[in-house]
């Protein structure tokens, strides 16, 4: 698979013939050659809210090659329903399959209508409530091992523990002593590798880290599968799902591409969870309004969550819901034009990137009320400003939209009303920032918390 560089700026061989087409407005200010790429990396949601401030609706930055932006629901809807039509997916995250092969969400649609088998079953209602359990032990296996008072830093502990909610939901509940310290260290370097900005298959020492680490990943997830071969009798996790399925045709993965997969559902689902729970910590601590109503909501809950215990947390879920619209960690999603399209005024060509950024979408006044103000009562049935299914882009749409989502927010409305019922916390780093390395996927700023243990803890027993 090679990269290619030499795409030009304005594609003139994607034109059709005739009558010259409008393409979408740049906006100015640009850099000679690298365009608007020093903004982007700095602060991109800025960058396209600009955009829309000067421009509307759709218009192109350059970092350097020209990436139209769509805002709105009516956009949005248009790029979840072009989607594997006139819009390439795979083509948008080619960067994403130098990391974790060609699954899911770097598939094309012929592999994706294949793979998606699946995910109804890997989310699906039974599987579901076991992955409760996990989350449930997991997280009182993390406060248990904070004891009675300390610092952390928030981006650190929640990647912590929701790679051990990961592994244990997909892994099973020895996954500690299966997949070892060492997976997690090389995993880490495939999540570090990851840059729109920088090329993949340069010969860079991040790339170098990034192929040793997945080499190292498939022998460890190679070694899984082939216990779970031998005695299929004692495993019922997600590895053995996929090697006991058949596919549409009556075939089987074989032990690498179960392993991708596998991967995949890692790599999707645990850092985006890590930093948009760290936020919902970070957001409820700066509105102490917001704290307190939420330790009142949490105070009745029992020990073990479950499905009917979210009944109890409008609030949880609102403050969730709140946290993807102004922090996303999936900030912006990217497709590649199949063919001249038209929209709106606007013709775009074939081969341009388009994208729909929660920078410009989630900051609408005729949607949202006081955008940049954090108001999770928003969501509530009374107001209801989340009422318009295209309006929040963070889990995406259409026949792509994240088959996770409601077990990223399963995991966060526990870790979050888990945490706030047994501890107290103050905020130390007064004003965190979101900061984003080569203009990847947004998190906080380093950002120390102290807390202090108010009730017992419970000691958790382990799952079967």
């Amino acid at each position: 698979m090679k990269y290619n560089l030499s795409d030009s700026l304005e594609n003139p061989s994607s034109l059709k013939s005739g009558d010259p087409i409008q393409l979408p407005p740049v906006l100015k200010g640009g850099w000679p050659i690298i365009g608007h790429l020093p903004e982007f990396m700095h602060d991109k949601g800025a960058l396209f809210y600009k955009g829309y401030q000067e421009l509307g609706n759709v218009f192109t930055v350059k970092i350097p090659k020209p990436i139209v932006v769509v805002t709105g629901s009516e956009y949005h809807q248009w790029f979840y329903n072009e989607t594997d039509k006139s819009l390439n997916i795979a083509k948008g995250y080619e960067i994403l399959k130098y990391a974790i092969g060609e699954i899911f969400l770097t598939a094309s649609k012929e592999q994706y209508k294949k793979h998606r088998i699946f995910l109804p079953i890997i989310f699906g209602r039974e599987r579901s409530l076991g992955y409760l359990n996990a989350m449930n032990y997991e997280v009182d296996v993390w406060l248990d091992r904070l004891g009675e008072s300390g610092e952390m830093d928030i981006m650190d502990e929640m990647r912590l523990v929701t790679r051990s909610i990961a592994g244990h939901a997909f892994a099973g509940a020895n996954f500690r002593d299966e997949l070892g310290s060492e997976f997690w260290e090389a995993y880490s370097d495939i999540a570090k590798s990851v840059s729109i900005i920088l090329p993949p298959d340069w010969p860079l020492p991040r790339y170098k880290r990034r192929d040793r680490a997945r080499a190292k990943i498939r022998n460890i997830l190679g070694r899984l599968c082939q216990q779970r071969r031998q005695a299929p009798e004692a495993y019922d996790d997600v590895i053995s799902l996929l090697l006991n399925t058949p596919l549409d045709d009556g075939t089987y993965l074989d032990d690498q591409k179960a392993a991708d997969l596998w991967l995949g559902l890692i790599f999707a689902g645990n850092d985006t969870t890590a930093r948009q729970a760290a936020w919902c910590v970070l957001l409820t601590l700066q509105h102490p309004n917001i704290l307190a109503r939420l330790q009142t909501e949490v105070e009745v809950l029992n020990d073990s969550m479950d499905a009917m215990s979210f009944r109890s947390l409008p609030l949880t879920f609102q403050v969730i819901d709140e946290t993807v619209r102004l922090k996303p960690s999936a900030d912006m999603l990217l497709r590649v034009t199949e063919q001249e399209v038209q929209v709106g005024d606007y013709q775009i060509p074939a081969g341009w990137r388009v994208v729909i950024a929660a920078g410009s979408s989630h900051y609408l006044e005729s949607k949202f009320s006081n955008p940049p103000l954090f108001d999770p009562d928003r969501f509530s049935k009374e107001r209801s400003e989340g009422k318009d299914q295209y309006a929040i882009m963070g889990f995406g749409g259409g026949g792509r939209k994240c088959p996770g989502m409601n077990f990223a927010k399963s995991e966060m409305a526990i870790i979050l009303a888990k945490l706030l019922r047994n501890y107290d916390l103050t905020l130390l780093t007064p004003n965190p920032k979101t900061i984003s390395v080569l203009g990847g996927a947004p998190r906080p700023s380093p950002t120390r918390i102290s807390y202090q243990r108010k009730r017992s803890p419970v000691h958790p027993m382990q799952l079967n």
